[in-house]
């Protein structure tokens, strides 16, 4: 009976057999595709974000969040709308989670004055008063959280794309062994079939020398092999004389 041991053993190798299966590899990748198809428009929204949200930030550098510009208040709703757009979809496009600044950034409001968003995009400064400081937006610090937050992008996309070459060069792989153990297997039940039929039917002279070398043929057939010859060929020419003379009683 086996012990703890040989049963967990064979239940990692069970899960890793699951894991590996040619079906569970298409799921994988077809998960990985649907995700770079997602990233693409996700990319797309997120340009789109930052287009909006840039010309604000510029326009509060070194100031206060929201812009004091009433204007701009119909653009910031605009932005924000699009913000939460594209945190709907971090959960289909990222795995586990969005890496830092970027979630952050899609996680920190624009419509009110978020602390997040100082700790974000605003720099420390000197107050009114002496000894006193102020956080304000800073334009520079914007387009920093920005480029960290296309690379993240970029990275998971180069991510994704990799997990991809990986699990079909293993389905590929997968797909190669299994038609060369088929081919093996097809192979030596052929092989064997030979082998039953060579045994179940074999030809005379086969016969003949088996039967030669088994006990007490191999003792008696010294003696009778000649005798037998000398007399297997009269036989046969007896035979074909009364063949040719039954074939002219046709005629």
């Amino acid at each position: 009976m086996p012990g703890p041991r040989a049963e967990g053993e064979g239940e990692v190798l069970r899960a890793l057999q699951r894991r590996f299966s040619a079906a569970n590899l298409r799921v994988q990748i077809a998960e990985c595709e649907n995700r770079l198809t997602e990233l693409v428009e996700f990319e797309r929204g997120w340009r789109d974000l930052v287009g909006q949200v840039r010309p604000l930030m510029q326009a509060c550098d070194h100031d206060d969040w929201p812009p004091k510009d009433p204007l701009s208040r119909p653009r910031i709703l605009q932005a924000d709308a699009l913000r939460l757009d594209l945190r709907s979809r971090l959960a289909t496009v990222f795995r586990p989670y969005a890496a830092d600044p970027l979630g952050k950034f899609l996680n920190t409001s624009l419509q009110v004055p978020d602390p997040r968003l100082y700790q974000l995009f605003g720099v420390v400064v000197s107050g009114a008063a002496p000894g006193l400081t102020d956080h304000v937006i800073s334009a520079a610090k914007f387009e920093a959280v920005v480029a960290e937050s296309e690379s993240i992008i970029a990275e998971h996309r180069r991510d994704q794309q990799a997990q991809i070459r990986l699990q079909t060069g293993m389905l590929e792989e997968g797909q190669r062994l299994a038609e060369e153990a088929a081919q093996s297997v097809k192979e030596e039940r052929a092989y064997e079939l030979d082998k039953v039929r060579a045994g179940v039917t074999p030809t005379f002279r086969t016969w003949v020398e088996q039967k030669r070398e088994a006990w007490p043929w191999k003792v008696i057939w010294p003696f009778v092999e000649k005798p037998l010859l000398n007399a297997l060929w009269p036989l046969l020419v007896a035979g074909g004389i009364a063949l040719w003379h039954w074939l002219r009683t046709l005629l």
